[in-house]
C-alpha cells in the first residue's frame, strides 16, 4: 500500500531499463496510469522499453550516463517549474482498464509437479517452477499444488510439521501437503496420495476459485492423482511427461495400471522427446501425443567473453546425479576410451 501511495502521488516516477535484456518492466504500464512524469533511463541502446515509451509526452527518456541523466533531471525540473503536466494516459487509468476487464475470463491452472524443491533440495524440479512462472507471466492464473512425499527413511530427521500449508513461493501461490509415505512400494499408496491431492484441490478452489485446467508434470507421482481429481470433478487434464515408465528405476509393475490410466484420462499428453512419445503411444494406445522439448532460450546468455582455460578437449554434462541417468556407465566408458589422453569429462 505504501509503494502504491508513492506511485500515485509522486511528481516523477523513475523507470530503469535492463542491460542486455528483452524484458519490458510491467510497471511502465502502471506508471502510464499515474499522474507523475516518467523519467526513463534506458539499459542500453537496444532496450525494448524505448519503443513502448516513444511519443509519450509524459516520458523523459535518456541513456544511462551521467551527462544525459543530469540533462534529464534539469528538463524535468523546468517542466515542473513551468507547471507543465501531462497526467495519466487515459487508456491506462484503472477505471478504463476495469471496464475493459469486465467479461474477460482469466484461465486458472492448477499446476501439479511430481517433484519440487524442498528444505533438503533447493533446486529439485526448478524447471517446473520456471514453466509455471512463464505461464503466469503470460496472463494465466497459476496455483501450484504439490503433494510433498517424505520417505520413511527420513523419519525423525525432518523437523517440519506435516499437513497442508500455503505460501507465495517466488511469486507463485503454492499449496503443499506434507507427510510421509507410510506404505512405500505398494500401489495402495496412490489411494492415499489421491486423498492428499484432493485436500489440496478443495483448499485451492475455496481460496483461489474454480480450476479450469489441471497441468501435471509427469504421471509418477503427480499425474496419477491429477487424473483422479480430473475424473472426479470433470476438469480437463494435461500431462507433460518427463520420465520413462519402462526404464524408470522407481516404477514397479504394480504401478502400471494407475500410470496408464492417467495417460488415458488426460485430455492432452505432451512429452519432452520422441522416445517418450513412442513409449506412451504403445502403453496408452494414443496417437495424439505432442512433443515439446525442454528448451533453453540461448539469447538470454552472452558467452562471447567466456575464455577457455586450456586446450583440453572437454565433454560436459549438467544434471542430477541420479542412478537412472547412467553416469556410472559414462564414467567407466570414458575412462576406458580416453585413459592417459588429453581429454576431460566434466559433470
Amino acid at each position: 500500500d505504501e509503494a502504491l501511495g508513492y506511485m500515485l502521488n509522486s511528481q516523477v516516477l523513475l523507470l530503469f531499463g535492463n542491460k542486455n535484456s528483452k524484458q519490458i518492466p510491467a510497471k511502465v504500464y502502471d506508471y502510464f496510469g499515474a499522474e507523475g512524469l516518467i523519467f526513463v533511463i534506458l539499459g542500453d541502446e537496444n532496450d525494448p522499453i524505448k519503443d513502448v515509451v516513444k511519443n509519450k509526452e509524459k516520458c523523459i527518456v535518456v541513456n544511462n550516463n551521467v551527462d544525459e541523466i543530469v540533462n534529464g533531471i534539469n528538463k524535468i525540473a523546468s517542466m515542473i517549474e513551468l507547471g507543465i503536466k501531462h497526467g495519466a494516459i487515459e487508456e491506462y487509468k484503472w477505471q478504463y482498464i476495469s471496464k475493459r476487464l469486465k467479461g474477460v475470463i482469466i484461465m486458472h491452472v492448477m499446476f501439479i509437479p511430481s517433484w519440487y524443491d524442498n528444505s533438503r533440495n533447493k533446486v529439485h524440479g526448478s524447471f517446473f517452477r520456471e514453466q509455471a512462472n512463464k505461464l503466469q507471466e503470460s496472463g494465466v492464473k497459476v496455483t501450484v499444488a504439490y503433494n510433498e512425499i517424505w520417505p520413511l527413511t527420513l523419519m525423525g530427521k525432518i523437523k517440519e510439521k506435516s499437513g497442508l500449508f500455503f505460501e507465495i513461493e517466488k511469486g507463485l501461490r503454492t499449496y503443499r501437503y506434507k507427510n510421509y509415505n507410510f506404505i512405500p512400494k505398494s500401489s495402495l499408496m496412490f489411494n492415499v496420495f489421491d486423498k492428499r491431492v484432493e485436500k489440496l484441490y478443495k483448499e485451492i478452489t475455496k481460496k483461489e476459485g474454480k480450476v479450469d485446467i489441471i497441468h501435471a508434470q509427469s504421471s509418477l507421482w503427480g499425474g496419477i492423482s491429477a487424473a483422479y481429481i480430473a475424473k472426479k470433478y470433470n476438469i480437463p487434464l494435461v500431462i507433460t511427461e518427463h520420465s520413462s515408465v519402462e526404464r524408470g528405476v522407481y516404477v514397479r509393475k504394480s504401478y502400471y495400471k494407475r500410470i496408464i490410466d492417467s495417460y488415458k484420462t488426460a485430455d492432452k499428453i505432451i512429452t519432452v522427446g520422441n522416445g517418450l512419445k513412442k513409449e506412451i503411444e504403445k502403453l496408452a494406445g494414443r496417437n495424439d501425443i505432442e512433443v515439446i522439448g525442454n528448451l533453453v532460450d540461448l539469447s538470454l546468455f552472452d558467452i562471447r567473453n567466456v575464455k577457455k582455460e586450456n586446450n583440453d578437449f572437454t565433454f560436459f554434462s549438467v544434471a542430477f546425479l541420479e542412478g537412472e541417468k547412467g553416469f556410472d556407465t559414462l564414467i567407466k566408458s570414458f575412462a576406458k576410451v580416453y585413459k592417459n589422453k588429453n581429454v576431460k569429462l566434466v559433470i
